[in-house]
C-alpha cells in the first residue's frame, strides 16, 4: 500500500490491518526524488517491524552520491556521507547492467578490469550510496542486507 505524504503535510496515517493481516505491522519506505517518476538521483529510508499503536518517523535522507564523472572506462564520484559501502554499475542501452562493482573501500573510483567487455558506448553509470548500520566489510553476509539496510541514496550519469 502506497500512502502519499504530500508537499507540506509532515505526516500520513496508515489504515489499521485488518483481516489475515490484523496484528500486524508495517515496514515503512520513505522515497523521495527532484520530480514523481524520476529514476535519480533518489533517496530512501527504511523503518521495520513498526508498531501501529506508536508513531514511526524515517531517518534522515542519505545524500545521493555526486559529481559523477566518466574518464574512458573509469568512473569517480564523490560517495554519500554516511554510506557504508557503494554500488557502482555500467548500464548498456536496453538498460542492463553489463558491469558492477561493490565498493567496500572507500574509494571514490573504479575502473573494470580490461578483461570485462563493455559495450563500445554505455547508457549511463549508476552510484548507490548504501547506509547499512553495524556493517563491517571483512565479516557480512547478504541475508543480514534485508534486516539491518536503513538508508538507500542513488544518482545517475548519462553517458
Amino acid at each position: 500500500m502506497t500512502t502519499p505524504v504530500r508537499p507540506g503535510a509532515a505526516t500520513a496515517r496508515a489504515p489499521a490491518l485488518t483481516g489475515a493481516f490484523a496484528g500486524g505491522r508495517y515496514d515503512l519506505v520513505g522515497l523521495a526524488t527532484p520530480r514523481l517518476g524520476a529514476p535519480a538521483p533518489y533517496t530512501s529510508s527504511l523503518v521495520r517491524d513498526v508498531d501501529l499503536a506508536a508513531s514511526a518517523a524515517l531517518p534522515p535522507w542519505l545524500a545521493p552520491p555526486a559529481a559523477l564523472s566518466a574518464a574512458g572506462n573509469r568512473y569517480a564520484f564523490a560517495p554519500s556521507a554516511g554510506a557504508a559501502l557503494h554500488v557502482v554499475a555500467v548500464v548498456d542501452a536496453a538498460g542492463d547492467p553489463v558491469w558492477t562493482a561493490l565498493v567496500l573501500d572507500g574509494a571514490r573510483e573504479v575502473e573494470p578490469p580490461a578483461e570485462v567487455p563493455l559495450p563500445a558506448t554505455p547508457a549511463l553509470v549508476r552510484v548507490t550510496g548504501v547506509d547499512w548500520p553495524g556493517f563491517a566489510p571483512a565479516a557480512f553476509r547478504l541475508d543480514d542486507l534485508t534486516v539491518d539496510l536503513a538508508r538507500v541514496a542513488g544518482a545517475e550519469l548519462r553517458l
